[in-house]
């Protein structure tokens, strides 16, 4: 295996508060420390095992549920004694307590908020619905995942083959995750911590073709320390945070497209401001009393560096197939008129066939 490189200091292990640890080569603590006794959340095994029975294997209705409870309590009545739940409300809301497992979804509605001209358009004054869940959740689900332990990058690296030409594999392989590392390190607060980087990204969906004015977008995340080939192979190392409802003419979007040709920093400046796009970002669960989007938020995340292209959307479609064919069309027609500009533009798709 070609030599990997850490950091610019000798790596060593370290427990859980950062302190390094005696033996090197020490195992790891199991992950959990539990009794055999301890049903948390559940007071006992009875109270698990109820709640086991009817959740998960009868399946049980609600209303089944709570009769089954009242019988249970009828007949416990003569021995001073209660069933395991209360009502069927206590058994799903002591489920919905465990701490383990995948972050629930909830939801909130949201409407603009900002100025309204003379005549607002139906976007403005419609309301919208978000649905989420932490991500700060799903993260330590990705971190506690102990498949995940033979693919995953601990800290950034650099890696060069048998010419010592250097290699790009993972993301932590790379110059910003190295950088990044380096900056952290500075603190000594965060020494023992490890930096984990998350991966954002959304498009929309099918089901947005036949939704009248509104397009759905969900949000994947992914931890940039997990290896590509589990990304790709979609073991768990890729989780939807949130499902997002936007206008498609969404006055935000309108802005960035037409400060496109001044640059990302007039992009970046169009984003300070309250929107959806910030009601999307707090339904991540990223921000919380900010009233719009600002560096300080996100200490780590440059959107200069950080909003990375792809094939499909910003070379396929946003330059040849949609975007710049569209303005090239039309500066044709407005240059040249209706029947001349037509006439250009079969030249120009007759010149195109003859040169692929």
């Amino acid at each position: 295996m070609p030599p990997r490189y850490f950091g610019r200091v000798d790596w060593r292990p370290c427990d859980s508060n950062g302190k390094f640890l005696e033996d090197p080569k020490s195992q790891p603590p199991p992950r959990t420390e539990s009794t055999a006794n301890d049903w948390t959340p559940f007071t006992s095994r009875l109270q698990f095992e109820t709640a086991d029975f009817v959740f998960q294997h009868a399946r049980m209705s609600q209303g089944n549920i709570d009769r089954l409870l009242e019988l249970w309590a009828a007949s416990l009545i003569p021995y001073g004694a209660l069933p395991p739940f209360a009502s069927v409300q206590h058994l799903l809301e002591t489920i919905d307590s465990i701490p383990f497992g995948d972050a629930p979804w909830t939801s909130f509605k949201a409407r603009y908020t900002g100025d309204f001209p003379l005549n607002p358009p139906p976007w403005m004054t419609a309301e919208y619905e978000f649905a989420h869940r932490d991500p700060l959740v799903c993260v330590r689900n990705m971190l506690a995942n102990p498949d995940f332990s033979d693919e995953f990058d601990i800290a950034p690296y650099r890696e060069y083959d048998r010419c010592l030409k250097r290699q790009y594999t993972n993301l932590l392989s790379g110059d910003w995750a190295w950088e990044q590392a380096d900056i952290i390190a500075n603190d000594p607060e965060t020494h023992g911590a490890m930096f984990c980087p998350l991966i954002l990204g959304s498009d929309k969906t099918t089901v947005s073709v036949a939704t009248g004015q509104n397009e759905y977008h969900p949000v994947y995340m992914s931890l940039g320390n997990v290896w590509n080939n589990v990304r790709r192979a979609h073991r768990n190392a890729i989780l939807v945070v949130a499902f997002l409802s936007i206008p498609k003419t969404a006055p935000l979007h309108d802005r960035i497209c037409k400060t496109s040709t001044k640059g990302l920093i007039s992009a970046h400046e169009s984003m300070q401001e309250p929107s959806l796009v910030y009601t999307a970002v707090k339904s991540c669960g990223i921000i919380v009393e900010s009233s719009a989007l600002s560096r300080d938020d996100f200490p780590r995340a440059d959107i200069h560096e950080l909003i990375a292209g792809d094939l499909l959307h910003q070379i396929i479609k946003g330059c040849f197939k949609e975007h710049l064919v569209d303005w090239v069309f039309a500066y044709i027609l407005l240059e040249h008129g209706q029947t001349k500009g037509h006439e250009i533009w079969g030249q120009i798709d007759r010149r195109c066939v003859v040169s692929l």
